[in-house]
């Protein structure tokens, strides 16, 4: 441990070049080493500073990341030794690579019990404190162990059970849980975590988890609406999108037997009260207005839908990583429950405004919105919302609307940027730029040509006739056309 620290001083401090680099070298050389699992453990303990016990459990996450070449004996000694580390650890970067790290030494015993719910149940992860046994938790199901269907759904149930204590002053901490981990307060940061801990677990492949009508009926229900709406900030709206879309992959849908919504091909969630429904979307409404009015908005000082702004600094925030989690909710939950909008004109307002939402989006200037937006098939595919339009009974008028304005704003949205654009773009620019249209744009474009043929020979006439009314300046004050002289 000594040589390591002693390594880390001089890479970190020393000036000479030759001395850095020879350091650099044994430290490289070190990391591949099997003396390397006990030192960095050793550091992690008793490490001199902050920074060198941090390099010690990222040495740890990079080794246990290629694969655990411990037996399993010294595995479960090494996570006890990590978690028991991981107690007295305050919350930041140290704090969140010991957790994966232990996330990482999820081990099955061979004895037949479920290894995330062994761990739980062990000594070590007795002391730890809530926050930190859910952050383990989450990551858990990223960082490569086997989980069978059983231990999926078990650690799915206990995890809602965390949900409804965070959320509800009613609701029990979890029995299977260490009593004295359970928080004393239920503040936002804990409804946050453990919301986002329950999400990581839903998205896992599993006939029999959480589904949205199991949310609907859970204490925390009121609560996950809320923090779709943001009441909670960015990263609770975000987790709260991302539970309910992966509860929502997992809602069984049939076709809608009333007349309106058998009419226009609607499908309904049975399990789901249409009221809870639509107090999701309403939500959904009041969150995503924001990014719709922003996409209603021309690009200003006459910059192209692709130009300058494509990527900017809000797109690598939180808020733009909720917006897109909330735009993913908002296509499903429509097209999984289409019979909300069977009734055309005379469906729930925030039904319709949220599908006024979806189309001014789909030509957003920000490209990870539309590839989000486009990518859940809102558009295309069996459950398109097109071929809900198309069987609006008496209102053939609003259906074509619907498909005017959609084929507008992609059209939009996939004309080629202008030629002061192209001439900062490189190669690679104008590829990429290719590759979005072609991938995302190319399809629903073509579902509106086979839903309005007559529509879209319109658009191209009216294309030509645009071209045509050009004027060329020939040097002789003639307006020039297309057909040579």
């Amino acid at each position: 441990m000594q040589q390591v620290e002693q390594a880390l001083s001089v890479l970190w401090t020393t000036q000479n070049a030759a001395e850095r680099a020879q350091a650099n070298d044994w430290l490289t050389a070190f990391q591949e080493s099997a003396a390397a699992w006990e030192a960095c453990a050793s550091l992690l303990s008793a490490g001199s500073t902050d920074d060198t016990r941090l390099f010690g459990c990222t040495v740890l996450c990079n080794k246990l990341r290629r694969g655990c070449e411990l037996p399993p004996a010294e595995q479960g000694a090494l996570r006890r030794h990590l978690a028991a580390q991981l107690a007295a650890v305050a919350p930041g970067r140290l704090r969140a690579q010991l957790c994966r790290a232990v996330a990482s030494l999820v081990i099955d015993s061979g004895q037949g019990e479920h290894p995330t719910m062994a761990m739980l149940a062990s000594a070590e992860f007795g002391a730890l404190r809530a926050d930190a046994l859910l952050e383990v938790l989450a990551l858990v199901p990223e960082c490569g162990a086997f989980l069978s269907d059983g231990e999926v759904l078990a650690i799915q149930e206990l995890l809602l059970e965390v949900l409804d204590h965070a959320c509800s002053e009613a609701a029990p901490w979890p029995a299977k849980l260490p009593p004295a981990a359970a928080p004393t307060q239920r503040s936002a940061a804990y409804r946050g975590i453990a919301t986002h801990c329950l999400g990581k677990w839903a998205a896992l492949p599993n006939s029999e988890g959480v589904s949205l009508a199991m949310l609907a009926e859970a204490a925390c229900w009121p609560a996950l609406v809320a923090a779709v709406s943001g009441a909670d900030g960015a990263a609770a709206q975000r987790a709260a999108a991302e539970l309910c879309t992966a509860a929502l992959e997992r809602e069984p849908t049939v076709p809608a037997d009333d007349a309106l919504a058998a009419a226009a091909a609607a499908m309904t969630m049975p399990f789901v009260p249409q009221a809870l429904q639509l107090s999701l979307l309403t939500g959904l409404c009041d969150a995503l207005q924001p990014l719709a009015n922003s996409a209603a908005v021309p690009p200003p000082n006459g910059a192209d839908a692709d130009g300058d702004d494509d990527d900017d600094d809000e797109a690598d925030g939180e808020a733009a990583e909720a917006q897109v989690a909330l735009l993913s909710l908002a296509a499903g939950l429509l097209s999984r429950g289409s019979s909300v909008l069977a009734a055309g004109s005379r469906s729930p307002p925030a039904a319709l405004q949220l599908l006024r939402v979806l189309v001014l989006c789909s030509g957003h200037r920000r490209r990870r919105v539309c590839e989000a937006l486009i990518a859940s098939e809102v558009w295309t595919g069996e459950r398109s919302l097109l071929r809900v339009a198309a069987g609006w009974a008496g209102e053939a008028d609003l259906s074509a609307q619907l498909r005017d304005t959609l084929g507008a704003t992609l059209r939009a949205r996939a004309a080629l940027p202008s030629d002061s654009t192209l001439a900062r773009w490189g190669a690679a620019d104008v590829e990429e730029w290719t590759t979005f249209r072609d991938s995302y744009l190319s399809e629903p474009l073509a579902e509106l040509a086979r839903a309005d043929a007559v529509a879209s020979v319109r658009h191209a006439l009216e294309q030509l006739s645009l071209r045509a009314a050009m004027v060329d300046t020939t040097g002789d004050g003639q307006a020039d056309t297309i057909v040579p002289k």
